[in-house]
């Protein structure tokens, strides 16, 4: 969710909360933002508003900036006389997933900084140092060693042919996401990512707090369940985490409940779906699915603090290794260099 679209829900909350009308709440926000896009949303908000049109209403000629889910809490927050209370829950969630996405982010940073060292000093060492000093080795004469001559011979071959990698890599890349942007291919790939090792439960969890979180949200607002389903929808971006979204809503329209759905997607976890069935009968569904997204927040935390963790002393141990492999190559030589004299 976008930062400005966060702040905005913020302060329009406060200002409903404050006691100020929505009109008077949305036109302070106006007066108070400077040259941007949602200040030019918020200008068109205040005129639909005007002329008579509901928040929720307005909202709805903004989707590419509002979600469906944010309307319909909008709308449900109208019609139960909580608009207030809604917005700031609204953007409590907001807040929430995009601080779950930026901790992820920030987390792989320091992974991703040492991995791109890694290639950097690799090409500079392969495409600049190991020509030079063969050149060196050249004017001595005699027998490299192995380790040299697979250096020298791995330089010639990535200066002669480098550029297919690049290129291939390129076409890898371009190719992912033109099957990423086709129904078939991104449940397809969905699949493999879930099946992934340590990673595919990460990416799992990281679905199904948003799944929870979203749920929970809308139904605390007072929209019906299907209605939420639908908005939870809009929120997932997993192929197959949609299809079961579809599924759950065909069966509860035919009588079945909540957690009996659920468990016949066979893609929520067994545990989550007895919480689901308990929640039900006691009455308290969206709470628990709040609670219940916490607790996967927790462990997403968790697992990424683990992968993490893992990740950096392996990524710095494969630096180590490579790097000196290619030091110990080209230098063994030279403190040799008696016997490379002919």
């Amino acid at each position: 969710m976008r930062r400005d679209v966060i702040d905005f829900t913020r302060s329009f909350s406060m200002l409903m909360k404050s006691g100020i009308p929505i009109l008077k709440s949305l036109e302070t926000l106006y007066e108070q933002m400077g040259p941007s896009r949602i200040k030019k949303v918020t200008k068109r908000l205040i005129e639909d508003i005007q002329e008579g049109a509901f928040l929720s209403e307005a909202l709805e000629h903004h989707k590419n900036i509002f979600p469906q889910i944010y309307i319909n809490m909008v709308k449900a927050g109208e019609i139960s006389g909580k608009l207030a209370p809604a917005l700031r829950e609204l953007s409590d969630f907001l807040q929430r997933s995009r601080r779950l996405k930026q901790k992820i982010i920030t987390s792989l940073m320091y992974p991703i900084l040492i991995l791109v060292t890694a290639v950097i000093i690799l090409a500079v060492l392969m495409i600049f140092v190991v020509p030079t000093l063969t050149n060196i080795f050249k004017d001595l004469g005699g027998e490299l060693p192995p380790v040299t001559l697979f250096l020298i011979n791995t330089s010639k071959f990535l200066g002669r042919w480098g550029y297919l990698f690049i290129l291939l890599l390129v076409l890898i890349v371009v190719g992912y996401n033109l099957i990423k942007r086709t129904p078939a291919g991104a449940y397809k790939i969905n699949i493999y990512r879930w099946k992934l090792p340590i990673i595919g439960k990460f990416l799992k969890d990281i679905a199904i707090e948003r799944f929870s979180h979203s749920l929970g949200v809308m139904l605390s607002s007072g929209v019906p369940l299907v209605k939420s389903l639908l908005a939870t929808k809009e929120v997932v971006v997993d192929p197959l985490l949609k299809e079961s979204i579809d599924f759950l809503i065909e069966k509860i329209e035919t009588g079945s409940s909540l957690s009996e759905s659920m468990e016949e997607a066979r893609i929520f976890p067994g545990s989550l779906v007895k919480i689901v069935g308990v929640a039900e009968d006691s009455g308290r569904l969206s709470s628990v699915f709040l609670e219940i997204a916490q607790d996967y927040e927790e462990d997403i935390s968790a697992s990424l603090s683990g992968i993490i963790s893992l990740l950096e002393p392996l990524l710095i141990i494969f630096m180590g290794v490579v790097v000196g492999f290619i030091v110990v190559g080209l230098f063994f030589p030279i403190f040799s260099m008696g016997s490379l004299i002919r």
